[in-house]
């Protein structure tokens, strides 16, 4: 998530009223813990806030080799009435080389399914 300043009610990014600018990559290093947000709208899903949520990642080299991705978890999942459904992730990325490499995480609640890519940059040091 990115903390730069923008006016609350001009974006509709947001998580619990703190607006965010959206990105497709990011740049993380190796051990530290990141925040980030994914969200789905499905205004036909009916959401329920007891169905449980699945949550799988995946991360890549540029020549597509599997390497260990690190741990992710979701801290918090935010339904609102329209079908759009805002996870909170907390990642940190572990042991992967200075480089790129794509992220890609899948979610899973109820009868849905959402994957999200992303151009990860693992730079040295902290």
């Amino acid at each position: 998530m990115s903390r730069a300043r923008v006016d609350a009610a001009s974006t509709p990014f947001q998580v619990a009223g703190r607006p965010f600018v959206p990105r497709a990559s990011f740049q993380v290093h190796p051990g530290t813990p990141e925040k980030m947000v994914l969200i789905a709208y499905e205004p036909s899903q009916a959401g329920d806030p007891a169905a449980d949520v699945q949550i799988r990642s995946s991360v890549t080299d540029r020549q597509g080799k599997p390497v260990a991705p690190g741990l992710l978890h979701i801290d918090k999942v935010h339904r609102d009435e329209s079908g759009r459904r805002t996870y909170v992730l907390a990642y940190t990325p572990e042991a992967l080389a200075p480089g790129d490499y794509t992220l890609r995480i899948a979610v899973g609640e109820a009868d849905s399914h959402l994957e999200s890519y992303a151009l990860l940059r693992v730079r040295s040091g902290s």
